[in-house]
């Protein structure tokens, strides 16, 4: 039975080594540690067909394993997920992370220009007040008008 990876994997090496093609490496260590990189960083999909832990296997931590199944991963499952050959799938919650800090990030953003905006208006309107509209506009407390009345002796 052909290894449904074979011609992915040959175009792979094709692509990205001036050496001979090997034969179908089965483990990760199979190949050099070059090899390895290239093919987490340029084709993860392949990396994980080739080298991940199966589900059926046994050797996965039972909490992931139920989140693989589930397709409910955690993004603290990077790591452990690289860890069993899941590099697509770590690059997959890697990626919905960092989008989703880009989007928390530009709400804050526009939250900022919103009231930096707001800010400005009622600079703005204040500059373009006369003295009486200021004062009318910022009404002294109770507390100003009576040491005011007492520092400037008035109503005594």
């Amino acid at each position: 039975m052909q290894n449904p990876n074979l011609e992915e994997f040959n175009q792979f090496w094709i692509d990205n080594s001036r050496e001979e093609v090997p034969t179908m490496p089965k483990k990760a260590s199979d190949m050099s540690i070059t090899m390895q990189e290239k093919m987490r960083m340029n084709n993860p999909k392949l990396y994980q067909n080739m080298f991940r832990v199966g589900l059926d296997s046994g050797m996965l931590p039972a909490d992931l394993e139920l989140r693989l199944r589930r397709n409910a991963l955690w993004a603290e499952d990077a790591d452990r997920l690289r860890k069993f050959g899941w590099e697509f799938e770590a690059q997959r919650i890697e990626k919905a992370k960092e989008e989703f800090d880009n989007q928390k990030m530009l709400k804050k953003i526009e939250a900022s220009k919103e009231r930096q905006a707001e800010a400005e208006k009622k600079r703005e309107q204040w500059n373009n007040m006369n003295l009486l509209e200021r004062m009318a506009a910022e009404p002294l407390s109770q507390d100003q008008i009576l040491r005011n009345r007492k520092r400037y002796g008035v109503g005594q």
